[in-house]
């Protein structure tokens, strides 16, 4: 937790913490975070600087309706990162833009590629007067305690390598029939044919090329995935990897 941390730092030989980075999951609810940071500020030397939310270019649109937690994360936002804004036209992205700056006029807009982002993202983040949106969510947006019911996740390690060419073609028609059900795709593989491994993801139907982890320090050849789904039996979903991949 941020407060042990806060207390680790204080201990001789470690370093005074000068920032704290805390990256939820793509389907988090900001205002669990939100609260707990803003009663810590009153105990400890610290304060809410700011909330990035990265919107998803290509999905953003259907996201908003049919996924509760995306207005809440770009109502409390001090910055919205647009993503994939290569994949739209000049049209879509205005579209998109126009939208976000009805929600929430307050905060910066920047349109970036993954690889042009840096640390220099969280410069600027005091001056956003952070707890304004931040606080705005909590009385805007309904609880949504309820929301999750039908949300599963699926996660398997497999000791050893896997045939990606197999794997692949299983994403494909698992996305193909459930593209709109699938929140989140992440894996570490192993390739039979590969000497080192490669990350995967995957979001609703759209998939990201493989990227390989050439400087990977871990040992053995262990895969492992995880997939977060709405709506979807996840043991035929297992059973399928299995039957298709053949990983239990």
């Amino acid at each position: 937790s941020v407060r042990n941390m806060l207390a680790v730092s204080r201990e001789d030989g470690y370093p005074t913490l000068k920032r704290i980075v805390i990256e939820t999951t793509g389907l988090a609810d900001p205002r669990p975070v939100i609260s707990s940071l803003l009663n810590l500020a009153n105990e400890e030397d610290i304060n809410l600087a700011g909330l990035i939310t990265v919107v998803d270019g290509i999905n953003a649109l259907k996201q908003r309706q049919t996924q509760p937690e995306w207005l809440p994360q770009v109502i409390a936002a001090n910055l919205l990162v647009v993503s994939k804004t290569d994949l739209l036209n000049d049209s879509e992205l205005g579209e998109l833009n126009e939208l976000l700056n009805k929600i929430n006029p307050l905060a910066r807009l920047l349109e970036k590629k993954a690889e042009t982002i840096g640390m220099s993202i969280f410069e600027g983040l005091q001056q956003a007067q952070p707890t304004q949106p931040a606080q705005k969510v909590f009385s805007v947006v309904p609880s949504l305690s309820q929301v999750h019911q039908g949300v599963k996740t699926l996660s398997i390690s497999h000791d050893g390598s896997v045939n990606w060419m197999r794997l692949s073609m299983w994403l494909m028609l698992l996305l193909r029939r459930h593209g709109d059900k699938i929140l989140r795709f992440k894996a570490v593989l192993w390739d039979e044919q590969e000497p080192e491994p490669f990350v995967v993801h995957a979001v609703q139907h759209l998939v990201y090329a493989p990227t390989h982890l050439k400087a990977w320090q871990g040992a053995g050849r262990r895969s492992t995935l995880v997939l977060i789904v709405r709506g979807i039996d996840i043991e035929e979903v297992r059973r399928s990897l299995r039957i298709f991949v053949g990983i239990p």
